[in-house]
């Protein structure tokens, strides 16, 4: 098989920066340094790394050769996800793992071709050359396959339709972001339940509150943990927190959308965040009780929406508040 032309550039370009990217201070620092070292191995002219919402929790961008439009468009859009991965699957070339989507076959991958980042300054030269729609698309993956995000590339600098060969160059870059990504969701998710932690919800608060997205929240306590523990031991009760969490991300998918976050704090609390333009709290709530005795019958919940420029050590009081309020309810009723 022979060598690309760029082969020894693109190796000495990742051996060089690899270190320079793990160093980075900061996430988005990294992300930013790999798609930049893609550009300086001289296979695309622009590279956007994204990473998905559902996974890392908030809208994550690297880039590089994009102009301030194009960056300010994208900070302000939702990223290709996990269902556009699917579909690139399906309908793209595949590279080795790395897929190049052809414009014909783009609208089966993304509902709005035009709303995304797409070349619009090649030349398109005919059959072999990259057509101003094309979009060579890479997923970014945890060690178990699951997939985190994506790399978008395009205006090759040889303007030809890449190769498998072109996709080997890439792969170490995505290997290095892969890598990062995961090492850096793990910091934010809960190691028994995988929901994100409470460090994590400290940064989502402040951030929602900042952002004028914070509508308010839902606080919830898990009923007769100690019991399961003390009769049949500290592995049951993590089972149940296990089956508790679950069952909560589910329920909350099915009735507060795909942006509310389910994080648990420690031991059997849980915060649910409810941002704005979702129905009023009160009302989710309600909908919530309504659904719980189905999804997750083990819990109470307390509630509170958010008054702009309020503490939010404040709001999380009147929740927790209302939450202690539920439980001696619950277990007057129980009694009775």
């Amino acid at each position: 098989m022979p060598v690309h032309p760029n082969a020894e550039t693109a190796l000495t370009v990742f051996l060089r920066s690899s270190r320079n990217i793990i160093e980075k201070p900061t996430l988005r620092e990294k992300l930013t340094a790999i798609a930049g070292a893609i550009v300086e191995a001289g296979l695309f002219r622009r590279v956007s790394v994204q990473l998905y919402q559902d996974q890392y929790g908030e809208k994550f961008f690297g880039w590089a050769g994009l102009t301030e439009e194009e960056q300010e468009w994208l900070a302000t859009h939702d990223t290709l996800g996990p269902n556009e991965y699917d579909r690139a699957r399906q309908f793209g070339v595949n590279l080795g793992d790395i897929y190049f989507v052809h414009h014909d076959q783009l609208s089966k991958i993304v509902d709005n071709p035009d709303a995304h980042l797409l070349s619009s300054q090649a030349e398109w030269k005919g059959p072999g050359y990259w057509h101003p729609d094309d979009m060579l698309f890479a997923p970014l993956r945890d060690s178990h396959g699951k997939p985190l995000g994506n790399v978008t590339a395009d205006e090759p600098f040889d303007g030809q339709i890449p190769t498998v060969e072109i996709a080997a160059l890439i792969s170490p870059f995505l290997a290095i972001a892969s890598l990062l990504v995961e090492q850096e969701l793990e910091r934010r998710r809960d190691p028994l339940t995988t929901c994100f932690n409470g460090p994590f919800f400290r940064h989502e608060i402040r951030h929602l509150a900042d952002s004028r997205e914070l509508e308010g929240l839902l606080f919830l306590d898990m009923d007769n943990l100690k019991a399961t523990n003390d009769e049949k031991g500290h592995s049951a009760g993590d089972r149940l927190i296990q089956k508790t969490a679950q069952s909560l991300e589910h329920l909350v998918k099915e009735i507060f959308g795909a942006k509310s976050r389910v994080f648990r704090l420690h031991g059997d609390e849980f915060v649910i965040t409810v941002r704005a333009g979702s129905l009023p709290v009160p009302i989710l709530v309600e909908q919530f009780k309504a659904e719980r005795d189905r999804m997750v019958p083990n819990i109470s919940v307390g509630a509170a929406t958010y008054d702009p420029g309020e503490p939010l050590w404040e709001l999380m009081a009147r929740a927790e508040n209302e939450m202690y309020r539920e439980k001696r309810h619950r277990k007057q009723h129980l009694r009775q």
